[in-house]
This record gives structure tokens, C-alpha cells and sequence, in this order.
């Protein structure tokens, strides 16, 4: 039975409406009377399929486990009418991967690379909680307004600590087959790394619009059983895939669990150190003749100071007002930077970004030139931006974006020559 508009949940929640329906039930957006606080509500649909109620109670226990940002937060538990039970969540404002890539396509590497970034923190929580996701893919991956990745659905999770504190467990075929590591199509043993594998097949179809061995037959999906996929296909709009990223890519991708690598946080380590590979390794022709000068300056490393401090870049961009004021634009820019810095926006044309790596001087230089390089593969001529290398002690305050106070002297003069750029 579905829940009604103005309906009590538990007391203490009121229904707004519905968000979604998946195999186990339906979420509604729903408020808590006293906090006026919005939540999310799933509620497992009329069953006596004692399996269901299980997993379902299992979902929520998992979830309590782990609290950290980018996994979505489990706030209340109980039950319905008719002992139906009930999850109560926070709501994310914002979309699934699926919905973005619906809306934009296929995403740039480097686009793609800042999301996974997230993902794989949010697996490293789930992980340490003694978790397996086992159903990871864009439609349980949100991206919420402020540009933060959370992972969603509980629904088919594991959890098992073996002797050497590596989650294991046998178990049936349970996820969804597009996305499933080898040793989980094939109902073996899963651990940590059945995740990452998973993880690495969202990247690879971000960036080229389909999974690896996608054509949906039995026998391609189960050819990754014995096989490392071939790289994606990325469009001849979007900039090609480093060669060292693809190499990361299909060391996750590999059909023997122990040649993957041990965990997520080593996988972002790899993946973070590919992302900001030499320039000149991603751009096309066409994106070397519309930025040559987009090489940023090293960090001399007599200008570093010893114990080496926190390196910072600049970032500032002018953006037609048309597509800054757009929610999603926003939420793409914050994205960008989600993984080592923060994006700012500033009245309908300014955005600023300040990225910034501790003891890693040429990383954060790489890191800014993806930046530029993807704002100029989204905008083109539309645009002008800059970065600047400041000091370690660089903040952009709160004062300084509501006129109390004015902007430090790097930023205003990059506003100067972002100025005069606009004028030629």
C-alpha cells in the first residue's frame, strides 16, 4: 500500500511525496514535524517473504555502521501498519549518475576521474565498517547539489570479517550482472576488492557511454571472467584517456581478485597520481590549438619550504551568466575540485576555485591544468580563466564574497587580467 501526501510515519515524520520505487519498496520525501528537517523514507512493500524482511532489516543495520560523507545517513528505523518496516534517511538534494549522464552524455576523463575520487572514499567508510556494497553503479551513486558523491542502497550488502580482518564471504549471485566483478557473477567468494571492480566499470562507462563487454549476451558477460576488457572508446569531442589511466583502469579491472588492487584507498592512490598526468597525454588537436598556453609553471623546489607545507592554486574563471546561474552547472563546477580543493561562486560570472596538496607541488600543478582543460572543454571561447600559484596561507573568506571586506591582492589582480581578456 502507498503512503498518502500529509500521512504520519512513525510518529514524528510527515509524507511530502514520492521519489522512487525499486525492487524492495518505495522512498517517499517526507519532513520531520519538530526539526522541520526534509528526509527520505523507504518502505519495504507488503511481503511475508521472510528473506525480504531480512535483508531489508540487515540494510538498515549496515548503513548504521557507517557515517561519513560520502555515504548517505541512516537516521530512524521502525515499522508500519501491518509490521511493515521503514528506513529513514537523509535526503540528498541532487541527481544519480545515471540521471547526469542521461542529461549531459558522456563525461571528460577528468570529470569522470573527480566523481570516482568520491565514490572510492565512500568505499573506504563502508569498508572499514566491515561492509560489502555489492550493487554499485551510477543509479546508486548520487552527486548532490554541492558537487559531493554519496553512495545509496544498501539492499543486497554483506558484511563478514574473516580471521585476517578482509571481509569474505560465499554467497549467492545477488546485484546487478553489467556491473558485477567475476568472482560475484560466478557466486565465489567476495571481498573489498568485488567493489572496486565495480567502481572501475562506472568509470569506464562515464567515459564512454557503455560497460565493458556491453552488449548484454551471456557469453560477453561472462568473458570478463577470464579477461581484462579493452580500454574505452572515448568520443573525438572528448580528450583522450592518459595512457597511465587506462593502465589503473584495467589493473581494477582485472578477473583475479588478487591482482586488483588491495583496497580503495590504494585504488584512489592510483587513480588520483594517473589523473593529473602531462597534459599533452589527454589534450586533442583541437584543444592544443584553442589553449596553447594552458602549461602552468612548476613549483621550484627551492621556493618550498622544509617540512614542505600545503601548495595552493588559484583558479578563476569567468563563465557566461546563461550557464552559472544553472543548478547543475554549478554542481559539475564544484565537482571539478571536489577531491583536492573548493569551488566558489561569485554573483552571475565569477568562479573561483582553490586547489591544494600537501607536500605533492607538481600534483596540484597538474591538477589545476585538468581543471583548465576542462573548463575549456565545456565552454570554449565562451569563457577566460587563470591560475595562479599563492601562498600556503591563501583563503578566500567569507567576508571577502559579501563586499565586507575587500579581495586579497593575488585575486584581484587575476580579476584585472581576466578583465582585460574579456575586452581583446
Amino acid at each position: 500500500m502507498a503512503l498518502r501526501r500529509g500521512q504520519r510515519v512513525l510518529e514524528r515524520y510527515v509524507v511530502e511525496g514520492p521519489l522512487g520505487s525499486g525492487g524492495m519498496g518505495e522512498v517517499y520525501r517526507a519532513r520531520h514535524e519538530l526539526l522541520d528537517m526534509e528526509v527520505a523514507v523507504k518502505v519495504l512493500g507488503k511481503t511475508s517473504d521472510e528473506e525480504l524482511l531480512t535483508r531489508f532489516k540487515q540494510e538498515a543495520r549496515l548503513m548504521a555502521r557507517v557515517r561519513d560523507p560520502h555515504v548517505v545517513s541512516i537516521l530512524d528505523y521502525g515499522y508500519l501498519e501491518e509490521s511493515r518496516p521503514c528506513i529513514v534517511m537523509e535526503l540528498v538534494p541532487g541527481e544519480s549518475l545515471t540521471v547526469k549522464c542521461n542529461r549531459e552524455g558522456i563525461l571528460p576523463w577528468p570529470v569522470a576521474g573527480e566523481l570516482l575520487l568520491g565514490v572510492l572514499k565512500g568505499l573506504s567508510a563502508v569498508h572499514a565498517a566491515g561492509i560489502i556494497h555489492r550493487d554499485l553503479k551510477p543509479s546508486n551513486i548520487i552527486q548532490a547539489e554541492d558537487g559531493l558523491v554519496k553512495l545509496i542502497d544498501f539492499g543486497v550488502a554483506l558484511s563478514s570479517t574473516g580471521p585476517d580482518g578482509r571481509i569474505t564471504l560465499k554467497n549467492h549471485t545477488m546485484g546487478t550482472p553489467d556491473y558485477m566483478a567475476p568472482e560475484q557473477l560466478l557466486g565465489q567468494a567476495t571481498d573489498a576488492r568485488t567493489d572496486l571492480y565495480a567502481a572501475a566499470v562506472v568509470f569506464h562507462e562515464l567515459v564512454s557511454g557503455v560497460v565493458p563487454f556491453g552488449d548484454g549476451s551471456v557469453s560477453d558477460l561472462y568473458r570478463r571472467t577470464e579477461e581484462v576488457p579493452p580500454p574505452p572508446k572515448t568520443p573525438r569531442s572528448r580528450p583522450a584517456l592518459p595512457t597511465k589511466l587506462l593502465e589503473v583502469l584495467a589493473h581494477a579491472l582485472d578477473p583475479e581478485p588478487d591482482r586488483r588492487p588491495a583496497d580503495a584507498a590504494q585504488l584512489r592512490a592510483l587513480f588520483e597520481g594517473a589523473l593529473w598526468v602531462d597534459r599533452a597525454e589527454a589534450r586533442s588537436s583541437k584543444v592544443t590549438a584553442e589553449i596553447p598556453s594552458t602549461k602552468l609553471p612548476s613549483v621550484p623546489p627551492d621556493e618550498l619550504p622544509t617540512p614542505v607545507r600545503t601548495v595552493r592554486y588559484l583558479i578563476v574563471a569567468r563563465i557566461p551568466p546563461s550557464r552559472l546561474l544553472r543548478r547543475e552547472e554549478r554542481a559539475w563546477l564544484s565537482s571539478l575540485v571536489s577531491a583536492s580543493g573548493r569551488g566558489y561562486v561569485l554573483g552571475a560570472q565569477l568562479w573561483f576555485a582553490l586547489q591544494a596538496h600537501a607536500g605533492l607541488p607538481q600534483a596540484c600543478v597538474r591538477s589545476a591544468e585538468a581543471v583548465l582543460l576542462a573548463l575549456q572543454e565545456r565552454y570554449g571561447d565562451t569563457h577566460v580563466a587563470e591560475a595562479r600559484l599563492v601562498s600556503a596561507g591563501f583563503t578566500l573568506s567569507a567576508g571577502a564574497f559579501s563586499g565586507s571586506t575587500p579581495f586579497p591582492q593575488p585575486l584581484q589582480g587575476m580579476l584585472v587580467e581576466l578583465a582585460a581578456r574579456n575586452r581583446e
